[in-house]
């Protein structure tokens, strides 16, 4: 994959396309499994999602609308303490505003805490650390468990609302 033309090199940042393989491996990743990330495009983004105009995020910064327009555009990179109040404000982590990860989630969500039927109390993270310490082939077991346990959902879901439609 050709790197793309770009005025601002800090403004771009670079995320696996095959993430495993580099966690794993620990292997360099060959261009073609790179997918470049344009960082304003990832503002923009989340900006439209919250249903927001960039008079309101300049309101909220405390910024002139055209800061937020070049942010958007890749013209200037917000600065760290503007990208740490806008990851708060969106509810997503800083890494994930720079490109680094592909989680749209804050912090707060790896501290969440889950109860299991052993009456045990987990976090996220605890989980994330116990599935990285997996070699590759049970992590790959495991995530076949979760696609089958989506699957069971999905049907669940699918033979749940017919029945309610036809109560009504």
């Amino acid at each position: 994959m050709k790197q793309p033309n770009y005025r601002n090199r800090y403004l771009y940042t670079c995320l696996p396309a095959k993430f495993n393989a580099s966690l794993n491996t620990g292997r360099k990743l060959a261009k073609e499994e790179a997918l470049w990330v344009n960082i304003g495009d990832l503002l923009s983004d989340l900006r439209l999602d919250h249903k927001l105009k960039q008079k309101d995020l300049a309101q909220f910064l405390n910024v002139s609308i055209a800061t937020i327009s070049h942010y958007e555009s890749g013209v200037n990179m917000p600065d760290p303490e503007t990208l740490v109040r806008l990851a708060n404000f969106y509810g997503v982590s800083a890494d994930y505003l720079l490109g680094r990860i592909r989680i749209r989630a804050d912090y707060k969500t790896l501290f969440k805490k889950v109860r299991l039927p052993n009456g045990h109390v987990i976090t996220m993270e605890d989980v994330m650390i116990k599935f990285l310490k997996l070699s590759g082939e049970s992590q790959a077991a495991v995530i076949k468990l979760i696609d089958l346990y989506k699957l069971g959902d999905n049907y669940r879901h699918a033979t749940f609302l017919p029945s309610l439609k036809e109560e009504a």
